[in-house]
């Protein structure tokens, strides 16, 4: 079987790079669609599995990994169509995006790709970039704005809420104490990290959705170490889920994370981001 593929570094899976995965998949035809992740060393949006899961959600169960070794940036164009792409392929339609560059000294582009395809037996789409607030969709734009909170524009980016998935472990149940119990998980250690604060949120547990406020960060008010801990409450919710992986979506910004002068004053506040979850929308 032939088959129908892009290639990317696909390490935001923006807008951008959905496009690319969707043209696979409606040309796919007879052909098995594949996609080839170029693995950079690059602070991710996503784990292995979650990015795997979100590509099948698109249709395409192939995917090859290429890490970025030495060996991989010293391959030329020409070696890599007729070795990867022609040899072990057998590729009939390659999907690309329109500033794709590739091989050794990025010597390799569309235009070598269309010589290649016509000696080889192949063809090539290539893709042009989609554009938000008059600008192309980039990885860097969604790194930035997750880093800068600016949950709500990253989510235009990606074309869905930007999630966070986790086992949920036990805490110091102090938030319990105070009317506030939350599921904490841990933070994956290779993930961008979103700004520190209070967040609303969705959270996603066996296939049903719940308005939440997430809080990242250190918990000044009750705790005196630096551990940046990832935990939410989940609104008008009281089952016991420690161990059960659940998906938190940032889905607006509230506010910084404050020390405050007491317990009070913070269940006053946390009554407030409350509220403001309850109220937000997507």
């Amino acid at each position: 079987m032939g088959t129908v593929v892009t290639i990317g570094k696909f390490d935001a899976l923006h807008m951008g790079h959905v496009k690319l995965i969707e043209h696979v998949t409606e040309y796919a035809g007879g052909c098995e669609p594949v996609v080839c992740i170029i693995d950079f060393a690059t602070e991710s949006l996503y784990t292995v599995d979650a990015k795997d899961r979100l590509i099948r959600g698109l249709g395409v169960e192939r995917i090859i990994r290429l890490p970025f070794t030495d060996a991989f940036a010293r391959t030329e164009a020409e070696d890599f169509i007729r070795d990867f792409l022609v040899g072990e392929l057998k590729i009939e339609r390659l999907v690309v995006g329109s500033d794709f560059r590739f091989g050794y000294g990025r010597r390799g582009d569309v235009d070598m790709l269309r010589r290649a395809g016509d000696v080889y037996g192949f063809s090539v789409d290539a893709v042009d970039q989609v554009i938000v607030d008059d600008e192309p969709v980039s990885s860097s734009r969604v790194r930035d704005c997750i880093r800068n909170g600016e949950v709500e524009q990253a989510a235009r980016l990606l074309g869905r809420v930007y999630r966070v998935g986790g086992s949920v472990v036990g805490g110091k149940q102090l938030g319990r104490t105070i009317g506030f119990p939350t599921a904490n998980i841990i933070y994956p250690a290779d993930l961008i990290r979103p700004r520190l604060g209070v967040y609303a949120s969705e959270v996603y547990i066996d296939g049903e959705v719940y308005k939440g406020v997430t809080n990242i960060g250190t918990n000044p008010t009750v705790s005196d170490t630096s551990d940046i801990k990832f935990e939410t409450h989940i609104i008008d919710f009281d089952r016991g889920i420690y161990g059960k992986e659940i998906e938190v979506g940032l889905i607006k910004y509230i506010r910084g994370e404050v020390k405050f002068r007491g317990v009070d004053e913070l269940t006053a506040q946390l009554k407030h981001d409350k509220q403001i979850a309850c109220d937000t929308h997507l």
